[in-house]
């Protein structure tokens, strides 16, 4: 990692745990090679960019420590998301 890179890294870990740090933008999950959610006209990326960092800012930093961890994070959004542009889930 570069340390432009460790900057945006720690702006992350900075917004993890309640953190009262700015969230992270996408291009500081681009620069540290986190594939943000993937995006159609359903899912907009800006609600999927918040999503990612309520689930960030919600989880403790020893389980988002690694790439490998913020990436299987982003994977599980972009499941929510195609799943909430889907449309209302029955019974609810």
């Amino acid at each position: 990692m570069n340390a432009a890179d460790n900057d945006s890294y720690g702006n992350v870990l900075a917004h993890a745990n309640g953190g009262s740090a700015a969230a992270p933008t996408k291009a500081d999950y681009d620069l540290i090679g986190i594939a943000l959610p993937k995006t159609s006209a359903a899912t907009n990326s800006t609600h999927a960019l918040s999503l990612l960092n309520g689930a960030v800012k919600a989880l403790s930093t020893d389980k988002i420590d690694t790439v490998a961890e913020l990436n299987k994070l982003a994977i599980t959004v972009d499941k929510l998301m195609q799943l909430a542009a889907v449309g209302p889930i029955p019974g609810s």
